[in-house]
C-alpha cells in the first residue's frame, strides 16, 4: 500500500467531519488509520460532548453559587434537629419534565402513602418525595420508603457533631460542593461515555459487517471497528447538542444517533468499495508497518 494511503490523527479527524457528506471517509479512517488515534479522537469528544451537554448547562443552573442563591430566593428557613424536622410554611416543587416531586409540610407528623399515590398518578411523577416533622416518604414508581428524619439527624450528629442543621448550613456547605462536584461528575461523564462509545460502536459494527456479507465485500472486524468509532462519535454529540438546548428528548435522540450510524455504515462499507473496487481488503496500517520493516531489512541486506 502506497504510504500516501495512511490517515493519520489530523487526516482522521478531518475526515470524521468530511464523511458526513462522503460516507467513504469514514472506512477509509478504519481502513488506513490506527486505533490508537481512534482511541485519541473518541477520549477528546467525550470530553468535548459532556463538556457541552452537562457541565456547561448544569454549571450555569448549579454552579458559583448559584444553586445555593436559588435554596435561598425560593425556600423559607427550616432546621432539622433531635426534635425533628421543622419549614417555616409549606413547599411545593416539580421539576420541567414533571418527573419528580417534592412537598414539605411539618405541620403534620406522618406521612401518608395513599397521598403519595395519588400525587404520581395524578401529576404523572415518577418520584415524589413528602416530608413531614417525623418522616420522609421516598415514591418510586411504586415502591416507598419512609425514613425518619431523627435517624438523619442522629447520623448527622454521630459523624460530624451537628447540634442542629439550619438552611444557612446546607446553603454555606452547598456554596464550598458545587463546582468540586459538578467537575467530579463531569469526569465521571467523560469516562462513562468512553465506555459506551466503544460498545455501542461494537453494535454498528454488526451492522456493517452484515451489510459487507449482503455485498459480498471482504472487510476486517477492526476496519468496520474503527469506522463506526468515528461514525457514532460525531452522530452522537449532535445528536445529544440538540437534545439538550433544542428539543428535550435524551433517549429519543440517543436512538436517531445509532439509527444513523447504522445508515452511514452501510454506506461507507459500499460507498468505498464502489469507488475503489480493486483495493486489498486484507492490507491496512499493521501490514504497512510489516511492509516497512521489509524494507528496511532488505536496505540493510544490500549494506
Amino acid at each position: 500500500m502506497d504510504d500516501k494511503k495512511r490517515v493519520g490523527f489530523l487526516g482522521a479527524l478531518k475526515n470524521m467531519f468530511v464523511g458526513v457528506v462522503k460516507p467513504e471517509a469514514y472506512y477509509r479512517n478504519g481502513r488506513f488509520g490506527r486505533m490508537s488515534s481512534a482511541m485519541l479522537i473518541t477520549f477528546i469528544m467525550s470530553t468535548l460532548t459532556y463538556l457541552v451537554i452537562f457541565f456547561i448547562p448544569y454549571n450555569q443552573l448549579f454552579g458559583g453559587g448559584r444553586f445555593a442563591d436559588r435554596i435561598d430566593r425560593n425556600m423559607e428557613d427550616f432546621s432539622l434537629t433531635g426534635d425533628g424536622f421543622y419549614y417555616d410554611g409549606t413547599f411545593d416543587w416539580s421539576d420541567d419534565e414533571n418527573m419528580s416531586y417534592i412537598k414539605i409540610d411539618t405541620s403534620k407528623t406522618k406521612v401518608d402513602e395513599a397521598v403519595a399515590r395519588d400525587l404520581a398518578a395524578d401529576g404523572g411523577y415518577r418520584t415524589v418525595f413528602i416530608i413531614s416533622a417525623d418522616e420522609i416518604l421516598t415514591y418510586n414508581s411504586g415502591r416507598t420508603q419512609i425514613i425518619r428524619c431523627k435517624d438523619i439527624y442522629e447520623s448527622l450528629n454521630e459523624t460530624y457533631g451537628f447540634k442542629a442543621v439550619t438552611k444557612q448550613d446546607v446553603i454555606d456547605l452547598i456554596n464550598k460542593l458545587d463546582t468540586p462536584v459538578l467537575v467530579l461528575a463531569w469526569v465521571f461523564q467523560i469516562i462513562v461515555g468512553f465506555v459506551l462509545t466503544l460498545f455501542w460502536s461494537l453494535l454498528i459494527t454488526v451492522a456493517g459487517l452484515i451489510a459487507a456479507s449482503m455485498k459480498k465485500i471482504e472487510v476486517s472486524f477492526g476496519t468496520i471497528y474503527k469506522s463506526a468509532i468515528y461514525i457514532r462519535l460525531l452522530w452522537y454529540f449532535l445528536m445529544m447538542v440538540i437534545a439538550t438546548y433544542i428539543w428535550p428528548a435524551k433517549r429519543t435522540m440517543g436512538m436517531l444517533a445509532l439509527f444513523i450510524s447504522v445508515i452511514y455504515i452501510f454506506a461507507a462499507v459500499s460507498q468505498y468499495h464502489k469507488n475503489t473496487p480493486d483495493d486489498d481488503p486484507q492490507e491496512g496500517p499493521a501490514q504497512v508497518e510489516q511492509n516497512d520493516l521489509a524494507q528496511e531489512f532488505a536496505q540493510y541486506e544490500q549494506r
